[in-house]
């Protein structure tokens, strides 16, 4: 992809070939797809693509997406992420199932708003929020099994739990139904609202590559996220920033499949940031 090497514009052209898209095409029918023109006074339905974390990603371009074409913007989303579309108010309506939906006149995938809206590269989320004293951690290592990136996430706990050991760190867990080490408080129990709920009274994330990562650095929340080598499109080939998220800090694997030198450095850093109290993103 064209984005690894900064080129944007050029990845969203590319990004249009997508399996999704072409699922689309054939499931609406003749029903127009919107091309970026003015519909002023037209309804435009956005359909969620791919997973949480996908979506909460994309999300940035929806009121952007209102502007560009002037029609009234209705989202079909996944339920687990309704309320947290609903809040946000960039959209008219936001709907998790078919039968609900109202009627239309034009459609698009969520992963085609930057080109239709004409970005040259990835919009800003919330700008970074200070955390100069860092106290309240929370932590998630894996994300939906099945995943076609799973296997290559740190899922294994006995990889993280040395960080709970860390002095004067109270530990949040953010692994949705699981709590191996009762030093963490409990996860929330609802959807992805409830979740960033939790996360806001927290002063740092550190997630492998899930929908947790998305949805902290979304919220400006600093995020140290571990990333496997080779990375998705989106995170480019090197670095430690991302020009998606401000607030997030990325800790790569210098070799495909070895995590302990990851974790060794995430580590040592994560004990002088304690201790210090700077703050955690340069």
């Amino acid at each position: 992809y064209r984005c690894q090497h900064g080129d944007w514009r050029g990845a969203w052209e590319d990004f249009e070939y997508r399996d999704n898209r072409q699922r689309f095409i054939k499931a609406m029918g003749v029903a127009p797809e919107w091309r970026g023109e003015s519909i002023e006074g037209k309804t435009l339905l956005v359909i969620g693509e791919d997973g949480i974390g996908d979506q909460i990603m994309f999300a940035r371009w929806l009121s952007l997406a209102r502007v560009t074409s002037g029609a009234e913007v209705i989202l079909k989303t996944r339920p687990e992420l309704t309320r947290w579309f609903e809040q946000r108010g960039d959209v008219y309506g936001v709907f998790d199932k078919d039968s609900e939906l109202p009627g239309f006149d034009f459609w698009c995938g969520i992963e085609s708003l930057p080109l239709l809206t004409n970005s040259s590269s990835p919009a800003r989320f919330d700008s970074p929020r200070d955390a100069c004293e860092v106290h309240r951690i929370g932590i998630c290592w894996h994300g939906a099994a099945g995943t076609p990136v799973e296997y290559k996430r740190p899922t294994d706990f006995s990889l993280w739990s040395p960080l709970l050991d860390t002095e004067g760190v109270e530990w949040q867990c953010l692994q949705f139904g699981e709590r191996p080490d009762l030093r963490m408080l409990p996860c929330p129990s609802g959807d992805i609202l409830d979740t960033m709920n939790c996360i806001s009274g927290l002063d740092l994330v550190i997630t492998a590559d899930t929908s947790i990562a998305h949805l902290a650095a979304s919220m400006g929340i600093q995020t140290w996220m571990l990333l496997y080598r080779p990375a998705e499109w989106r995170w480019e080939l090197n670095g430690d920033i991302t020009a998606w998220y401000p607030s997030m800090r990325i800790f790569r694997q210098e070799r495909r499949g070895e995590w302990g030198p990851v974790f060794d450095r995430l580590a040592k850093e994560l004990r002088a940031v304690v201790a210090s109290g700077v703050e955690v993103c340069r």
